[in-house]
């Protein structure tokens, strides 16, 4: 039997430092903050972004949306959770009649007040326009 190792990157920022200003998002595109009524948006979101990629192989229920349902539902219940720091990224063009949720990220801060990024998804069809940057 073979051993595959992946290598993560843990994002993480020193929250004892000023935070950077956000580049503006580019047309169409807007932040939807954290709501618990959201949290299947979100599920469904982390699902699209995952599922296909290396991710879900390293973490099956990236790959699932029964299994991204029960993970936004663990992140949301931990103590670290950081509502602020969560959100939901929309896109609406103007000729659609509805907006489409297209990105999800949760944060969570540590014991040595590090914020730490868990889990920055893009759908397929938003990536290259630097949505997770």
């Amino acid at each position: 039997m073979g051993l595959t190792y992946f290598k993560r990157y843990r994002m993480e920022l020193d929250l004892s430092r000023p935070l950077a200003k956000c580049p503006p998002l580019p047309d169409g595109y807007s932040f939807v903050p954290w709501d618990d009524t959201l949290l299947a948006a979100h599920a469904e979101v982390k699902f699209h972004s995952f599922r296909f990629e290396l991710d879900a192989n390293v973490f099956p229920s990236l790959g699932d949306l029964e299994g991204c349902q029960r993970l936004m539902t663990e992140i949301s219940r931990r103590d670290n959770f950081v509502i602020p720091a969560t959100w939901l990224l929309m896109y609406f063009p103007p000729d659609h009649r509805q907006p489409e949720f297209c990105g999800t990220v949760q944060g969570l801060v540590q014991e040595n007040l590090t914020g730490a990024v868990q889990n920055l998804g893009i759908t397929p069809a938003h990536r290259g326009f630097g949505l997770g940057s």
